[in-house]
């Protein structure tokens, strides 16, 4: 710490990210060596503005919504209490009242279909998605000062469900507090201070839902409160995504610097913070002012390339990388058939954005509620609007996209965005916030693309169900990793044409895997030509190895799927079941998967090499009747190791193995007597074979 003049010590303390404690003391030793130490301090850091909501503190575009002489004044007796509550708790100082019916959806977090509302006295309120989810927007009825972010919420509480003191502690979801404090609606005396208003579509304007607190008393002692003007409201606003906190009055007794305002939603980092007992002065309440918070399409990354999108109108119209996706590292790109930086951005346009982690991200602004888009024959990187969109209903005008061709990727790589499978988050829609592929065939004069939110879905045919398929998964060194597909031609609905899947990630992420077909599924027919060949090759590109493939099968047309390589390096790998196989030779950019009759081995077995003696390679088979750990080593006469060629969990098969007279460091070594060992499981057996140049 550096002396600033007489007995003042300054020192700077780190910056830290968002929602971190900072604890530190201060020791000071004397020139005599005697060292003292201070109490322990602590701070948190949070974000005023965060992925989820923009702030806008000084905003000009509030319209009050008072409701004082429309709204509907919620009766004392609505008001209620957990059955479990203390004996000393009092439904009009510390109850809820719910729900209300806000008149719509609303969109909380970046989660859509919010309806129904749940008011506490103390100046806050939560959503539920349905009415039956009881809240009590309390600690089990009683006032807690909750601060944001507030890492301990309990979901939707039902009344008596939670007992215990921790449990108490915890906040409901959802939970929105323009003024959160010990406040007061009526006494056990008879006297009422204010009201508790709220209104669904006031003034006619159906897009917005308002809670206003007028004249409610701060909490004193005894059986009284004290009488306050204060007068705040919320406003929601269903059609834009905004919410604002409205402040007519915040009395004359002080509330502005000892409540609590802000937001929080499910998770830690779902939060917005306003103001906590006064910190920091430039926005606790005030009379006259309004904060609006405008909220973004947020999405929580994987580490690594994401599809990203703007769905909304930014705030300032701000359409700069910088503003909407700070955290993305390096350029963010688009396509127009090779990927190319873009700054700024604009709506209806996918994009490619790099990520450290995992971690909420989102433009922020009014939410879109409809967009058209051009698209262009062939592949197109399309955004989405600030709802989700059931694929179905989007409107197509001189062009054919069709449901299946809509892609999505997640940390599995690319998925269907239409059908239902295990990578598919919203199976039919295409959410806020993500990028996605989109084919368009048919194209026309000026080809287009219409999303409106809410619309009608028609009705259509039930898409394929990708879980009675069997899965091939290929995965790189880094974790890339691509699901593809095969199976019986019945249980896919779609044209095979449909799954030809996007353009290759290679120039992005150094990894791609799909059929050479270019699709990511295959089919056979149900009744199978005893005569017939199907073989289905896997193009695999990857920048670093091994590559494992692993398998998720489902017996299909009375024969077995069969994994191997043009060289024969894989041998025969019965798929069956779930198995895995790890590729550690680049130069395998192949793999073929057949479907065949095959017997699977009923016993481990090192069969001898042929051609024996060899020059320059030698071949010789390998079974395995079971999954399990198998080694394959190359020993010379002094029993050292040679090579390894084989290593690993194997799945039950045959496999051919080659050696080509190399060590492990690809030096050819000399003429003499060789050791092949086999070991797995409970196994070992060795064969000799012969060199000779």
């Amino acid at each position: 710490m550096a002396n600033t003049g007489g007995d003042l010590w300054e020192a700077e303390v780190p910056a830290q990210s968002c929602i971190h404690t900072i604890s530190y003391k201060v020791k000071a030793t004397d020139n005599q060596g005697l060292v003292g130490s201070g109490a322990n301090y602590a701070f948190s850091v949070v974000c005023f503005s965060t992925p989820y909501y923009y702030p806008d503190t000084g905003s000009g575009s509030c319209s009050s919504a008072d409701i004082s002489t429309s709204g509907s004044a919620i009766p004392i007796a609505d008001f209620f209490l957990p059955p479990s509550h203390p004996t000393n708790a009092v439904t009009t100082d510390d109850g809820t009242a719910g729900p209300f019916d806000m008149g719509g959806n609303f969109t909380l977090f970046g989660d859509d279909g919010w309806r129904y509302a749940w008011v506490s006295v103390n100046g806050g309120m939560a959503a539920s998605k349905n009415a039956t989810d009881t809240i009590d927007v309390n600690a089990n009825g009683l006032f807690a000062a909750w601060g944001f972010p507030y890492g301990n919420t309990n979901g939707l509480r039902q009344p008596g469900r939670d007992t215990s003191a921790v449990v108490m502690a915890r906040m409901p979801i959802n939970y929105t507090a323009p003024m959160s404090l010990d406040l007061l609606l009526a006494d056990t005396v008879g006297n009422q201070y204010g009201n508790i208003r709220y209104e669904a579509g006031p003034g006619g304007d159906t897009c917005l839902f308002v809670v206003e607190w007028d004249s409610v008393a701060a909490f004193a002692t005894g059986t009284t409160g004290d009488p306050d003007e204060e007068k705040f409201r919320v406003v929601f606003n269903q059609c834009d995504g905004t919410i604002e906190y409205q402040y007519d009055n915040v009395g004359v007794l002080g509330d502005d610097t000892t409540s609590i305002c802000g937001m929080q939603g499910q998770t830690l980092l779902e939060y917005y913070y306003l103001n906590q007992f006064g910190t920091p002065v430039e926005t606790h309440p005030r009379n006259n002012w309004c904060v609006k918070l405008y909220p973004g399409t947020t999405i929580v990354t994987i580490d690594g390339w994401n599809m990203v999108s703007v769905g909304v109108s930014p705030v300032g119209g701000d359409y700069s990388k910088g503003f909407s996706y700070p955290t993305a590292l390096g350029n963010v790109f688009r396509y127009t058939g090779s990927y190319v930086p873009t700054d700024p951005l604009s709506n209806g346009l996918g994009l490619w954005a790099k990520f450290s982690g995992v971690q909420p991200v989102g433009a922020r602004g009014t939410l879109l509620n409809s967009l058209t888009q051009s698209v262009i024959a062939n592949w197109n990187m399309i955004g989405t609007i600030g709802h989700p969109v059931a694929i179905a209903s989007i409107i197509q005008t001189n062009c054919v996209v069709a449901a299946s061709s809509y892609f999505g990727y997640s940390s599995a790589g690319y998925y269907a965005a239409n059908l239902v499978g295990p990578n598919n988050p919203s199976p039919g829609n295409l959410l806020p916030g993500y990028g996605y592929w989109a084919k368009a065939t048919g194209v026309s004069g000026s080809p287009s693309i219409t999303m409106n939110a809410g619309a009608a879905v028609p009705k259509q045919s039930m898409p394929t169900d990708l879980s009675t398929l069997s899965r091939i998964t290929i995965i790189d060194a880094a974790g890339h990793q691509q699901s593809l597909y095969i199976g019986d031609e019945s249980f896919v609905r779609e044209p095979l044409n449909d799954y030809e899947m996007p353009p290759s990630l290679k120039d992005l992420t150094g990894f791609d895997a799909r059929y050479t077909s270019g699709r990511m599924l295959e089919t056979y027919p149900s009744q199978l030509d005893e005569k017939g060949t199907y073989e289905y090759p896997i193009r695999i590109e990857a920048a670093v190895y091994p590559v494992t493939i692993q398998w998720n099968t489902v017996k299909g047309a009375g024969r077995s799927l069969v994994l191997t390589s043009p060289d024969a390096k894989l041998g025969n790998t019965v798929m069956n079941g779930s198995g895995a196989v790890r590729l550690t030779d680049a130069n395998i950019k192949t793999v073929v998967v057949t479907l065949k009759d095959v017997q699977v081995p009923t016993r481990w077995a090192l069969g001898q090499n042929y051609p024996n003696p060899f020059n320059p390679t030698t071949r010789f088979a390998v079974d395995v009747p079971k999954t399990a750990e198998v080694s394959v080593a190359i020993y010379d006469i002094l029993g050292r190791k040679i090579n390894t060629l084989m290593s690993g969990q194997q799945a039950a098969g045959s496999y051919g193995i080659e050696w080509d007279g190399r060590d492990a460091r690809g030096m050819s070594v000399p003429t003499g007597i060789y050791f092949v060992r086999m070991t797995a499981s409970d196994f070992n057996a060795t064969q000799k074979i012969m060199l000779m140049k």
